[in-house]
């Protein structure tokens, strides 16, 4: 199979501006019914996050069933978190182990509390994106095709994360994403043409 003959296109599309999702998180009250419009269909979510203490941005990439639920779970952490006294961990940059397992205790997912914890650090310069992934253009991928259709189901929508993952990292950012699972590694193992930069044209040069 030739990937730099395949049709297939995706696109990152911005949800939310900078200064919406500060004003979410800015907020006292948090959000109990969003007043902006997110999308309630299933599909694959990316959040940007300026330039860190390491000198690079930072990015995390997951999936849902129920785009506007797992949003709105991120920001309103972000709100708790921004408002609740000694949440952060500034000589951490991030979370302490024991707010970890505290966090783990009650939301029972640590991407919404480290999220959380981004949003409330960087949210304030209005600089962090919000994005959802867009098949503008279906096609093959090792053989499986993608389609719209492909991100109502839990596999496909797993499989097209674990690859933007992988081509977020190959344009400089640190991925906050932890624990790579077995779809990364096949990926990274197969994929090495598309997701390297140079001269030809890539899988990656069309999913921008």
């Amino acid at each position: 199979m030739d990937l730099r003959k395949s049709e297939l296109a995706m696109k990152w599309e911005d949800v939310l501006s900078g200064e919406e999702i500060w004003r979410w998180v800015f907020q006292r009250k948090k959000y109990e019914r969003s007043p902006f419009k997110l999308p309630k269909d299933s599909g694959v979510y990316r959040w940007l996050f300026p330039v860190s203490d390491s000198g690079k941005p930072t990015a995390y990439i997951g999936e849902a069933e129920v785009l506007s639920d797992r949003l709105t779970e991120y920001l309103n952490e972000g709100n708790r978190q921004f408002h609740g006294p000694g949440n952060l961990d500034a000589s951490n940059n991030g979370f302490s182990e024991e707010q970890c397992r505290l966090a783990l205790r009650k939301i029972h997912r640590h991407s919404i509390a480290r999220i959380g914890a981004e949003l409330a650090r960087k949210a304030e310069n209005q600089n962090v994106r919000l994005q959802i992934l867009r098949i503008s253009e279906e096609g093959s991928l090792l053989g499986i095709e993608l389609s719209k259709l492909l991100l109502h189901d839990k596999i496909g929508r797993v499989f097209i994360e674990h690859f933007q993952v992988l081509k977020t990292e190959t344009e400089g950012y640190t991925m906050l994403n932890r624990n790579r699972s077995q779809v990364s590694k096949m990926l990274k193992k197969k994929l090495p043409g598309a997701l390297g930069a140079g001269g030809k044209r890539t899988l990656a040069g069309q999913l921008d």
